[in-house]
């Protein structure tokens, strides 16, 4: 096979210079064999007819553009980027370097924050000023809930802290309260394994002693023949919560809530649609959807439809869907709203605010409870001369407003006045932290045993502190050194000088000694002389302010 004579192969060019380092392909163009080749199409080009050859830009331009339509093209996308992803060469885990090194900075990391951490919690969780409470949050990235636990609590310096210690994946449907038990139960479990891992160290004996005993001795229960009623610490409204169903209500009061229902289908609707665009083009007010997880928002719905009823209808008439509007009607809407405007303004207070809002509950529930308790006081609410705040739009609402109750707005209030006397069980918690911001500390509109039981609870928890305090600095005894004293040591002045008083202070009669009541820290709270327009919403500037009587706030 070797030994035959080599033969040149007609049309074949040798690349044996085309491929030589700063060279190119286009030297090809150039060979003999190239060239001949051109010389026998030129030759052949001048014996035939006269044409013009038609360049691909013109034979293109021939054909019908086609495209293709966006299903196509949307699983052509698909598929490819399927191909780039499933064929990318993988990693190993294992020998990743920069993961391994990475890894580790983050183990020190979280062990030094849990270090701060256990610093931060320890002081007021030895003073019992911790408040732990579940929270559920919304993931709108992930399109997922987590429920997670949160505390709050106030240093030694009088700041408000809050903090989230854990949270986890919440996939359940039900975010009602009772299902959210169920869901706490079942991770029981691995919390007391978290717990049990926290070494927090306090002295708790005394602070468990001293909840028995709050138990037993704050509040006598009065004399009763029922042996079912429940001594309790507080001041609770012991009544059990009667449910009633749709059907017990009157006509008038089933007419009412089946317009809030309509109300709904017609926003859902509008939704739909799309007629949100032409209500704001014709100048009215995107009608807004209610949820169950907002209850502000339902208000938010009655309102937006009051305000953009007439443009809303024009445009339902418009694409002949007048009907969605069977059974709304205009004035009760504002009836509605009229009853529910309280809620929306204590609501707004409450979630408005990074302060502690705890002497809030007191104060908002009779608020609500007297605004509820009669016609007179509701519409007294609304009126102009009124201290409730209010925008422009919530005063076009309330404009034309009938000045007669019909007898379904007035069943639904007496019916939400039951519900919150009912479920709202105000504690003694509640008025001690409404006495213990500046603003409120007189307890206005509260019976005279309301404020004589706040003073006992807080004199009572103020000698347990102060008990408490005194054994933690209490130090071994020291060895007593005999020396010679002198009488003249008996006429020493004391240390106290309201004790001198206590001791010597009488009613100049030798049979009958008045002796003056020592002033405690709620004495001097109570009368002190505060400047109004220098306090603020926040209680615990005043506290901040005011370090030698502000012992208990932080509880």
């Amino acid at each position: 096979m070797f030994s035959d004579p080599i033969e040149s192969v007609v049309g074949l060019v040798d690349l044996g210079y085309a491929y030589k380092p700063y060279s190119g392909t286009r030297i090809l163009n150039f060979h003999s064999c190239v060239q001949k080749l051109l010389n026998k199409d030129k030759e052949g080009l001048s014996t035939s007819d006269k044409g013009i050859q038609m360049k691909l830009g013109t034979v293109m331009k021939c054909y019908k553009q086609v495209q293709l339509p966006q299903k196509a093209i949307n699983l052509i996308k698909n598929l490819t980027s399927k191909w780039l992803c499933q064929d990318m060469r993988a990693f190993s885990i294992v020998k990743d370097t920069g993961l391994r090194n990475l890894l580790p900075e983050f183990i020190i990391l979280t062990d030094e924050y849990r270090t701060i951490l256990k610093g931060i919690l320890k002081e007021p969780y030895e003073n019992r000023c911790i408040c732990i409470c579940p929270d559920l949050w919304p993931d709108s990235y992930k399109q997922i809930s987590y429920m997670g636990i949160s505390i709050s609590f106030v240093d030694k310096d009088c700041n408000y802290k809050s903090l989230d210690l854990c949270c986890r994946p919440y996939m359940e449907s039900d975010h009602s309260g009772a299902n959210i038990l169920v869901s706490n139960k079942e991770q029981q479990t691995k919390t007391s394994s978290i717990l049990a891992s926290t070494s927090l160290i306090s002295n708790t004996t005394v602070t468990n002693e001293i909840d028995q005993e709050n138990e037993d001795n704050v509040y006598s229960s009065s004399s009763t023949d029922n042996e079912d009623d429940k001594v309790e610490p507080t001041l609770p409204i012991n009544n059990k919560l009667r449910k009633m169903k749709f059907e017990d209500l009157t006509l008038a009061a089933q007419e009412i809530i089946k317009t809030v229902t309509r109300c709904k289908k017609l926003v859902e609707f509008v939704k739909r649609s799309g007629c949100n665009k032409d209500i704001q083009s014709f100048g009215g007010i995107a009608l807004q959807q209610s949820t169950v997880v907002r209850w502000l928002s339902l208000i938010n719905l009655l309102e937006s439809i009051v305000l953009s009823y007439k443009v809303t209808k024009r445009v339902l008439i418009n694409r002949k869907q007048q009907m969605k509007l069977k059974g709304i009607d205009e004035k009760v809407l504002k009836q509605i709203i009229r009853l529910l405007k309280p809620f929306k303004q204590v609501l707004k207070i409450i979630q408005t605010t990074n302060t502690p809002s705890l002497y809030m509950v007191l104060i908002c529930t009779h608020k609500l409870r007297k605004t509820l308790s009669s016609f007179d006081e509701l519409t007294n609410y609304h009126s102009p001369l009124s201290t409730n705040s209010s925008s422009d739009i919530e005063n076009d609402i309330h404009e034309e407003i009938d000045m007669t109750e019909n007898e379904g707005m007035k069943i639904l209030r007496m019916r939400i006045l039951a519900l919150l006397n009912l479920t709202f069980e105000l504690d003694i918690r509640h008025y001690c932290a409404t006495l213990l911001h500046a603003r409120y500390r007189q307890l206005k509109r509260c019976t005279k045993d309301k404020h004589d039981q706040t003073y006992k609870y807080i004199r009572k928890r103020m000698s347990e502190i102060i008990k408490v305090n005194q054994e933690k600095d209490i130090q071994p005894p020291q060895k007593k050194i005999k020396s010679q004293q002198s009488f003249l040591q008996q006429y020493e002045d004391n240390s106290d000088p309201e004790r001198c008083f206590d001791e010597c202070d009488t009613s100049g009669s030798e049979d009958y000694t008045f002796i003056t009541p020592k002033a405690d820290e709620l004495s001097r709270y109570l009368s002190m002389d505060i400047d109004k327009s220098s306090l603020t919403d926040n209680p615990l500037d005043f506290w901040r302010k005011n370090q030698s009587v502000s012992r208990y706030c932080q509880n």
